[in-house]
């Protein structure tokens, strides 16, 4: 266990109330009589101090992919999604990653082509909420030149 000096029992505190109560850094500046830029500072120092440790439960390896892609091929934004166990699994990853990126893409009169499928599908059932954007147009990328004859 760590030994909290003075210092160190003030950032475990704001910590806790970081990390498990959910206070924000407003909440916790005055909850502890002090500014925001020191709540800043002792969250900073209980985590250097190893008070915190933060570990997620899903691989870096894919975020580390993510921006390796994102650096080699000078684009913004990269988005892998890990490989499930089972179809269903991962057509659901897939429709939670790619209704996030459309979230994030999708600004005033951008135009939206669509194709069909059953990742498609799994797009539209992980987008929540309503946000609004003025002007997009929804257009399919279904169809064909069937009918089209030769020039």
């Amino acid at each position: 266990m760590i030994d909290l000096n003075d210092k160190g029992s003030v950032a475990a505190r704001a910590a806790w109330l970081y990390y498990h109560e959910d206070f924000t850094q407003a909440d916790i500046a005055r909850e502890l009589g002090v500014s925001r830029s020191t709540v800043t500072r002792l969250l900073l120092r209980a985590k250097s101090a190893g008070l915190v440790q933060i570990r997620l439960n899903v691989s870096g390896a894919t975020f580390k992919t993510e921006r390796d892609l994102e650096r080699a091929y000078g684009v913004q934004r990269v988005r892998v999604v890990p490989f499930a166990d089972d179809e269903a699994t991962q057509k659901h990853w897939l429709g939670i990653v790619a209704a996030e990126f459309l979230n994030e893409v999708v600004t005033e009169y951008s135009i939206v082509a669509v194709s069909w499928g059953t990742t498609l599908q799994a797009m539209a059932d992980a987008l929540v909420g309503r946000r609004a954007v003025a002007g997009v147009q929804i257009v399919t990328l279904v169809g064909g030149l069937h009918n089209a004859t030769r020039g």
